[in-house]
């Protein structure tokens, strides 16, 4: 955790092209992120699978919620018609993962709306025992449950994904930034999470096998696309600008 450059300051106003940033996999470096105003901004991946009927999976994202406010929904798959939902949501005081159901919600009263970046990782493995199913951690230390039951396999929905709202658009958008989002088809295990974290800075995924989509949210991006460096669901930037893109990383 660090504090980073105001929201004020480091706004990228032109296209980001190869030139700029990292290369995956060589020499990485993270200079930028994408900030959302919660107001309608948002990012549509298409059809993610991987999460569809599984029984284990993870997602890695840094975030930076404003002081006292802030955060949303960072990643959804809902479909409200069908009942179905995977909805992933980073609030200034809670973290929620909802998946049909509520399933986890973190306990205690720490918030995260401060104005650093921070890591949080959602790992997911029925295997567990219903209250562990799905795990939490942020900047690499366990967030407890709140008692919520975890369920024995993710839902399948056709909804696109989302980032940064939920996937009907109707509420819970992200106010707020996210940089190097990340989804897995294995469960995190807490020394995972610890190296994905090492010292508050992020890191190059690419030599883990179970990575399976990863959005650099900004690096080597050419606006309004924001390419999966793994997989093949590209996000379209929507309601937004190239000045979402912002100097603003985790450091």
């Amino acid at each position: 955790m660090a504090n980073t450059i105001e929201y004020g300051q480091g706004a990228v106003n032109n296209t980001i092209g190869w030139g700029q940033g990292a290369k995956v996999g060589s020499s990485f470096i993270n200079t930028l992120s994408t900030r959302f105003d919660g107001i309608d901004d948002f990012v549509d991946c298409g059809n993610v699978t991987v999460f569809d009927g599984s029984s284990v999976g993870s997602i890695s994202a840094w975030f930076k919620i404003g002081v006292g406010s802030g955060g949303g929904s960072l990643i959804s798959k809902y479909s409200s018609s069908l009942g179905l939902q995977i909805l992933f949501k980073v609030q200034s005081s809670n973290i929620e993962v909802l998946s049909t159901n509520l399933n986890y919600r973190s306990s205690g009263t720490v918030t995260w709306a401060d104005g650093n970046w921070h890591h949080v990782v959602m790992s997911y493995d029925s295997s567990r025992t219903f209250k562990e199913r799905i795990q939490v951690y942020i900047d690499g230390s366990k967030v407890n449950n709140a008692g919520f039951n975890g369920p024995l396999t993710l839902p399948t929905s056709t909804a696109d994904f989302y980032i940064g709202a939920r996937s009907d658009v109707s509420f819970g958008k992200f106010t707020g930034s996210i940089d190097e989002l990340a989804l897995f088809n294995t469960a995190l295990t807490q020394s995972d999470v610890t190296a994905i974290y090492g010292s508050g800075v992020p890191t190059d995924l690419s030599t883990y096998s179970s990575l399976t989509n990863w959005w650099r949210m900004g690096d080597s991006d050419t606006f309004p696309t924001l390419s999966d460096n793994k997989g093949s669901n590209d996000g379209t930037m929507t309601n937004m600008t190239s000045g979402n893109i912002v100097s603003d990383v985790p450091t």
